[in-house]
């Protein structure tokens, strides 16, 4: 993703359509399999927002 956010940052100060039609032809291509991943972890991390987190303090050798 930091991949096409940089690109997008290069096509959007470009003055030219197919600039734009290539990034947006990539990114879509590129889409497809990023999204199934990032439903994944999303569904993840929301999970771990739902379960009651157990603060543990684990405290080593202080001598």
């Amino acid at each position: 993703l930091m991949f096409w956010t940089r690109a997008s940052l290069e096509v959007s100060i470009s003055d030219g359509e197919a600039a734009n039609a290539e990034f947006i032809k990539g990114f879509l291509e590129e889409w497809k399999g990023l999204k199934t991943k990032l439903e994944e972890i999303i569904a993840s991390v929301k999970n771990s927002w739902e379960k009651e987190s157990e603060e543990t303090e684990k405290l080593g050798y202080f001598g």
